[in-house]
């Protein structure tokens, strides 16, 4: 417990190119939300239905720096008291076994009551997104079935690593409304 306490709580300095990023992401990200979409205070009522968010924020860039970015920019996210934190990102380092292209911030939630994708998350993770070095990036929600998707100006040839814009963003519908995919090769129960 004392090694985790003293890697969160570093005073290490962080190189020059971040600092600005990091001052940044940390305005945007905020504190926690007490009301809901519509102005209604959020009560600690149960609810056994919810839905998990997953996905993933992928940089093609394999160098060493454009990893040391990404990894002080998460490292400069809030333990708690915001609906992105600290905690809940991990990262694949370039390797054949992990992330070939590049390296991979991977990321799950479960946030209670969730049945869309709540435009306070939307904002914060966005936020974070502007303070990294990535290409794209792509998120599900298990509850509504929504996959959204969002691509950055691009890492490719660019010499320092530093805070990229959104440049795109897709919303696709839910995947419950899809058929199931026939296999035409594979026999039926019952019909061999």
């Amino acid at each position: 417990m004392v090694f985790i306490r003293r890697v969160f709580t570093s005073t290490r300095p962080m190189p020059a190119p971040w600092k600005r990023c990091v001052r940044v992401c940390k305005r945007s990200i905020g504190s926690p939300a007490t009301t809901d979409a519509a102005n209604q205070p959020i009560t600690q009522a149960s609810d056994p239905m919810s839905g998990n968010l997953y996905g993933y924020i992928h940089c093609f860039d394999p160098s060493p720096a454009a990893e040391a970015h990404n990894r002080a920019v998460l490292q400069s996210l809030p333990v708690t008291g915001a609906q992105i934190t600290r905690a809940l990102f991990s990262v694949l380092p370039n390797s054949r076994g992990h992330c070939y292209y590049g390296h991979m911030v991977h990321f799950a939630t479960y946030p209670k009551g969730s049945y869309i994708f709540d435009d306070s998350w939307l904002a914060e993770y966005e936020a974070l997104l502007e303070c990294l070095f990535w290409d794209n990036s792509e998120v599900v929600h298990t509850y509504c079935g929504e996959r959204r998707t969002w691509n950055s100006s691009k890492t490719h040839g660019l010499e320092q690593p530093t805070a990229l814009k959104i440049t795109n963003r897709k919303v696709f519908p839910s995947y419950h409304d899809l058929e199931p995919v026939a296999d035409s090769d594979v026999p039926e129960p019952g019909n061999s």
